[in-house]
């Protein structure tokens, strides 16, 4: 389109041009016109001139006239052919020669030379070198030939006229053909832009029908998305107090969908996602409203709610379809929901208060065992308060010096030496006191804090290894990163500033990933672990065997360290059953070169039963309990009680 626009700028331009030669065409041949009247003036006083002179040599027949009135007349002629010569300079010499008119020129330079003769005769007639008859004979002579050059004038200024007219015409019918035919380039140029600019605008009516539906609308589902939730709440609370009627919002979060997309994969989920968003169509009415919010998010309005108890009817309803297993690939899969549930008037009188009251609601049923419903009450909102005040309280905990950093010692079990430390963060909260982090880490998650507090805890947790290392060089120190940090595309260039100020080797530095964060198969964090791991970073997955896939990644993934949870190791050696797990773990982690970290080391048993299985290493309270750092001896050996564990 630009380009069509380009070709008819350029040829409105040559139209432009073309009109402007036309019109110094028309310009010139007027000029020229006007040249050609004058030589008619010219060539009129000319005739008049050579009439009076064969007049005044007619009345004075048979003698000659007075010598004088001779002169004059003869002066006369000659002083319009003269005058004719000197309008002539060499551009419209050049422009008769191109014309054919140069018996112009012959004609007037006759004129004048015979006419400077003829003078030069009075004055020798006047002077008696020549005879009156010779004289007469002469002057007759040259009258008749002043005369018929006059007439003679005529032809070659005609002759001049139909030239500059016939070039003029010519030149003006060439230009104006050559203008038409830009005209009709540029009427086909509009119309083929007229025609694709049609065109656009029907692909972009067909583009903005498609965007508003994407706009609107869910595309997995199909069911209305937040944008149209929301301007339809806003027209049933309309309707609703219009009527001084009552409708309910709820919010439907599925439970543990996570397991579906880690188990099955995404495409497994999305399925899921679509035959559940058509469960929830069919348990409400057709002037209801079942949108998708996002991820497992849904949304219902129920408009006009006649008896007190529809609310938990439908939601009853709304949890039962849901939970009714469906086949995937083969697999049947079943899932649960938690829905929350507030009301207006009572609640809230804005969409955006339901919602989140509604949100709220939901959190709450999800609190008490999930898959079944809660009504908002006001105990949800100080919930939410109190949540929004602790996240204030930690925003400014970095600036203000409250966090704090533990450390667990990590033992080889073998000699009882301190090979290590694992960093556990505590919060030194302004009114709680001593936290610890399963209190408050979650919501730096999703709040977004998680990076600059994990950025924090690298640097102290570094800066302390740095002093450790001076009585034992091969001091490691284990630090917890979230899946959130792992996505950070800042943290390879941060923690490689860090290890440099700190001076401490890649290998002195254990990252430890919690499995069950970070097996979402995020591309951007299995990238940055790959990148972790190619630097010298030692890789530990920590409480292996509590999340899902867990094998699959051991094999993909560069880690170096195994740690076994806790829950593992609480009932050895006395169930065979946890014998069993601890054994099959600690039998893999070998097959695949993986050092192993027993977690929750507690009794001399425990000890015992893992020094029989040959765990190289283990952390527990037997040892020590997480510790500030001035309490922590980074050189103490435990002492080793080598009586063996029995398994029952």
């Amino acid at each position: 389109m630009g380009y069509t626009y380009e070709i008819i700028r350029r040829r409105l331009l040559a139209i432009m041009f073309t009109i402007i030669a036309i019109c110094a065409l028309a310009v010139v041949g007027m000029a020229q016109m006007a040249k050609v009247a004058h030589f008619h003036e010219l060539n009129a006083l000319h005739l008049q001139a050579s009439d009076a002179l064969r007049t005044l040599m007619q009345d004075s027949a048979p003698g000659l006239p007075s010598r004088d009135g001779l002169r004059q007349a003869v002066a006369q002629v000659r002083t319009q052919s003269f005058a004719c010569l000197r309008e002539i300079g060499w551009l419209e010499r050049q422009e008769i020669r191109w014309l054919g008119a140069m018996p112009l020129l012959s004609l007037c330079e006759e004129d004048v030379a015979q006419a400077d003769r003829i003078l030069a005769l009075i004055d020798a007639h006047a002077a008696g070198s020549i005879g009156a008859s010779a004289f007469a004979t002469e002057i007759s002579g040259a009258t008749r030939a002043f005369f018929d050059r006059s007439n003679t004038f005529i032809a070659p200024v005609a002759v001049v006229g139909s030239a500059v007219r016939r070039w003029v015409m010519v030149g003006m019918i060439g230009i104006g053909l050559i203008a038409i035919a830009f005209v009709v380039g540029i009427v086909r140029r509009i119309n083929g832009a007229v025609t694709q600019l049609h065109h656009a605008n029907e692909s972009l009516a067909a583009s903005e029908l498609r965007n508003r539906q994407l706009a609107l609308y869910d595309r997995l589902t199909g069911l209305p998305n937040r944008n149209l939730f929301i301007d339809r709440l806003d027209q049933a609370i309309a309707n609703a107090q219009r009527a001084h009627g009552v409708l309910a919002v709820m919010f439907v979060d599925l439970d543990r969908f996570k397991n579906v997309n880690d188990s099955l994969g995404h495409d497994a989920g999305d399925e899921l996602l679509a035959v559940i968003g058509g469960r929830l169509l069919n348990v409400v009415r057709d002037t209801d409203t079942v949108a998708r919010l996002g991820g497992d998010e849904f949304a219902i309005i129920l408009n006009q709610i006649a008896h007190a108890n529809d609310p938990s009817r439908i939601a009853q309803r709304m949890l039962d379809v849901v939970s009714t297993a469906l086949e995937i690939d083969g697999v049947e899969t079943q899932v649960s929901a938690s829905i929350g549930i507030t009301l207006y008037p009572q609640d809230a009188s804005d969409g955006a208060t339901l919602l989140k009251n509604a949100d709220l609601a939901m959190y709450e049923a999800k609190s008490h065992g999930r898959n079944g419903y809660r009504f908002y009450s006001h105990g949800s909102d100080e919930n939410t308060r109190l949540r929004v005040r602790t996240e204030q309280l930690l925003r400014r905990a970095v600036a203000a010096g409250q966090l704090r950093l533990h450390y667990q010692p990590i033992v080889d079990l073998g000699s009882g030496a301190t090979i290590g430390a694992e960093a556990l963060l505590r919060w030194q909260h302004p009114e709680d006191g001593l936290v610890f982090p399963d209190s408050f880490i979650a919501l730096a998650e999703e709040t977004g804090l998680i990076a600059e507090i994990g950025i924090w805890v690298l640097d102290a947790a570094l800066a302390q290894c740095t002093l450790w290392r001076t009585g034992n060089p091969d001091f490691a120190m284990a630090v917890n990163v979230s899946v959130r940090q792992l996505r950070d595309p800042t943290l390879i260039d941060q923690l490689t500033a860090l290890l440099a100020r700190h001076a401490i080797p890649p290998g002195n530095l254990h990252v430890e990933v919690t499995e069950s964060l970070f097996l979402s198969g995020d591309d951007v964090a299995l990238s940055t672990l790959h990148i972790l791991g190619e630097m010298g970073v030692v890789l530990s997955i920590d409480d292996f065997g509590t999340g899902y896939s867990s094998f699959g990644y051991l094999r993909q993934l560069p880690f170096r360290i195994l740690k076994i949870d806790r829950s593992f190791i609480r009932n050895v050696p006395e169930s065979r059953d946890a014998v069993a797990v601890a054994s099959a773990i600690l039998s893999m982690a070998q097959a695949l070169n993986l050092k192993v970290v027993a977690e929750g080391i507690e009794t001399e048993r425990h000890r015992g039963f893992l020094r029989t299985m040959h765990c190289p290493l283990g952390q527990g309270y037997l040892f020590s309990k997480p510790r500030p750092a001035e309490e922590f001896d980074p050189e103490h050996r435990f002492a080793i009680d080598l009586a063996p564990a029995v398994a029952h």
